[in-house]
């Protein structure tokens, strides 16, 4: 039943004017839209929907920044680790392509955000891999994917 919940899942897509949606190899990928300016409103927006569309779910979430944009919003991404934000997520890693940035950003947030799964990542493919450990167990997942819309 998992497989092919999960299979049926595979090409669920979604678009709200902020980002793209896409479910795929158990994680939730969202990528924010180029022409936004990544804010606190904007992240809150994206949030909002994310938990809507998974209510129920407890899913691991990629979350890609545009290449075009090094910094985000202090407030933006404080919220995307606090406890609303990371509602309904097993782990959360955002793709940010500043190096400097993602590394004063995990050091800040270990101690701002300790109780919670994330990280901030340069490459898709190693937010990916990190994202992987925290899909669930065939046995733990199949009651959580069956509620899914």
């Amino acid at each position: 039943m998992f497989n092919e919940k999960l299979d049926e899942l595979e090409d669920f897509r979604s678009e709200t004017p902020q980002a793209f949606f896409r479910f795929a190899d158990g994680i939730l990928r969202i990528s924010i839209k180029s022409e936004m300016i990544i804010d606190l409103r904007t992240i809150e927006r994206i949030e909002h929907f994310r938990r809507e569309m998974t209510v129920g779910w407890e899913i691991p979430v990629l979350i890609e920044v545009p290449n075009d944009r090094l910094l985000l919003d202090t407030e933006a991404f404080r919220y995307m680790f606090s406890e609303k934000g990371m509602e309904g997520c097993l782990a959360k890693a955002i793709v940010v392509n500043a190096p400097l940035r993602i590394f004063l950003r995990n050091f800040t947030a270990l101690f701002q955000f300790a109780t919670q799964t994330f990280r901030v990542f340069r490459s898709k493919s190693e937010a990916h891999l990190w994202l992987f450990e925290f899909l669930p167990k065939e046995e733990e997942s199949s009651e959580q994917f069956s509620n899914f819309v």
